[in-house]
């Protein structure tokens, strides 16, 4: 898959700068979309919110993208707005009014950038009781980066009574909705493309991880499974995008970082700091 560059993450160890001086980029700003009738409890809710802020905090998006998504993609991710309200809310406290022109949430006045949908799948929940949430992009126009994704939550599941890291489950899921893993290379020139081994979108993150381990034989990020969508658990143990968090502390590093930078690059677009 070509794509352009959306994504620039501003990471205090990250050794990529933006080589085009026409990008203009901003803040990753959430905007949590709920229907009325799905409910999580308040503890959830205060680790969504500090995800949300902290992925903010950490990855800047390119500004000039289209500043409408179709209320018709909105619907086709999540079916049951069909014969429910729902708010939208920008932050804990804040709920913000959206102007429904010709079918259409607009984005012309700058309080959000991403739109993500609170949903749960309960039949997904029954069948897995380990399940706590899920996330996937659900609507990119083009080669832009998504502007809207969703995110399923069970939230009666036992699990969550022993589970600490839930800010850090929360940073994993949105960073699925924004494209980690959920995109797929589709570049027919790709050494490992068919192989199911190596993460698509590897290329900077294999080049860092020969750099700093000096490990010239690396041929790949190795992923959990054929679906390519985590870090593989044994070797990357606490990194935040494998496919089993740790109940310590979950990290963001470089690997994943890149990973996401790529998944919405085009080559050439960044380049090393001198």
């Amino acid at each position: 898959m070509k794509v352009e560059f959306f994504y620039y993450l501003v990471f205090c160890t990250s050794s990529w700068i933006v080589s085009s001086e026409k990008l203009e980029f901003t803040a990753l700003n959430v905007a949590l979309l709920e229907p009325n009738g799905v409910k999580i409890l308040q503890k959830l809710e205060k680790h969504l919110w500090s995800a949300i802020n902290n992925l903010g905090e950490i990855i800047r998006v390119n500004a000039s993208m289209s500043d409408e998504i179709p209320m018709k993609k909105v619907l086709d991710c999540s079916p049951q707005l069909l014969d429910q309200s729902f708010r939208i809310r920008l932050a804990r406290e804040e709920t913000i009014k959206i102007d429904f022109e010709d079918g259409k949430i607009g984005l012309e006045n700058g309080k959000f950038n991403f739109l993500l949908i609170l949903g749960q799948d309960f039949e997904k929940c029954k069948v897995d009781d380990t399940l706590l949430a899920t996330a996937s992009p659900c609507y990119i126009e083009g080669s832009n980066r998504p502007l809207l994704g969703l995110l399923n939550i069970c939230p009666g599941q036992r699990r969550w009574k022993k589970f600490s890291m839930i800010t850090d489950l929360f940073r994993h899921e949105i960073l699925h909705s924004l494209g980690f893993g959920m995109i797929k290379e589709k570049n027919e020139n790709k050494l490992n493309d068919e192989s199911g081994l190596f993460l698509d979108f590897d290329k900077r993150a294999t080049d860092f991880m020969i750099k700093s381990f000096d490990c010239d034989g690396l041929a790949g990020i190795l992923s959990d499974d054929e679906r390519k969508t985590h870090l593989d658990q044994k070797i990357f143990k606490t990194e935040l995008m494998t496919a089993v968090l740790s109940n310590r502390r979950n990290f963001f590093t470089n690997i994943s970082a890149m990973i996401l930078e790529d998944t919405h690059l085009n080559d050439g677009l960044f380049e090393p700091i001198k």
